[in-house]
C-alpha cells in the first residue's frame, strides 16, 4: 500500500529531481512512497493516501497540457485530500528581483485557477539551467536571460538554482499539515 503520491511534469528532469528528493525524506520517516510522472500516472487510490503532491515545470509562460489535464481530471479527489499540495518550477522562482519572483507566483496562480484545484500547500521552485539538453535556440534565449539575471553565473556549465532546504520544508510542511503524522499502516 503507497501512503503518499507525488505526481509530476517536468521538461528538462529538475522537477522529477525534486520529487524524487521529496520522495527520499517521505521514505527516510517510515512512508511508502510512489513517484510517477504524469504521463504514466492511472487514477490513484485517493481515501488510501496520507498525502498527495504534485509538480510541474514552466516553459513559455505555461505547465505543460498533459499536467494541466490530469489536475483537471482528478481536481474533485485533489481537493478533498486534507494534504495535497503543487509545487511549480521555474527560474523566476529564483530572480534576484521580487518582479521576478512575483511572475512566477502569478503563473502558479494562474496555473490552479485554470484547474480549479485548491491546494493545502502551493508554492514556486527555482529550478535550473541543463545546456546540453537544450537545443542551439532554446540555449541563446536561455544564455541571455540567465546573463541579465545572474551576470556572475558561468554560462559554460549547467546551473542549479533549486534551494533544497526549501523542498524538505515543504515535504516536512505537507505531511505535518498543523500536526505530527506518523506513517499509515
Amino acid at each position: 500500500m503507497t501512503d503518499c503520491l507525488i505526481v509530476f511534469s517536468t521538461a528538462e528532469g529538475q522537477t522529477e529531481r525534486i520529487a524524487h528528493r521529496i520522495e527520499e525524506r517521505w521514505r527516510a520517516q517510515g512512508y511508502t512512497v510512489e513517484v510517477r510522472p504524469i504521463e504514466a500516472s492511472e487514477a490513484p487510490r485517493w481515501s488510501e493516501l496520507t498525502a498527495v503532491v504534485v509538480g510541474g515545470s514552466i516553459h513559455v509562460g505555461h505547465h505543460s497540457p498533459a499536467l494541466t489535464e490530469w489536475v483537471r481530471q482528478h481536481r474533485e479527489a485533489l481537493n478533498e485530500h486534507p494534504r495535497s499540495a503543487f509545487f511549480s518550477v521555474s527560474l523566476s522562482a529564483a530572480s534576484h528581483e521580487e518582479k521576478g519572483r512575483q511572475a512566477a507566483r502569478r503563473l502558479l496562480e494562474e496555473f490552479l485557477a485554470e484547474t480549479g484545484w485548491r491546494p493545502t500547500i502551493s508554492t514556486t521552485i527555482a529550478g535550473a539551467v541543463r545546456w546540453k539538453r537544450y537545443g542551439f535556440f532554446k540555449r541563446w534565449i536561455m544564455r541571455r536571460i540567465v546573463q541579465k539575471e545572474d551576470p556572475e553565473a558561468d554560462v559554460r556549465h549547467d546551473l542549479e538554482y533549486t534551494d533544497w532546504d526549501a523542498v524538505d520544508e515543504l515535504a516536512d510542511e505537507v505531511l505535518s499539515n498543523g500536526k505530527k503524522q506518523s506513517p499509515a499502516r
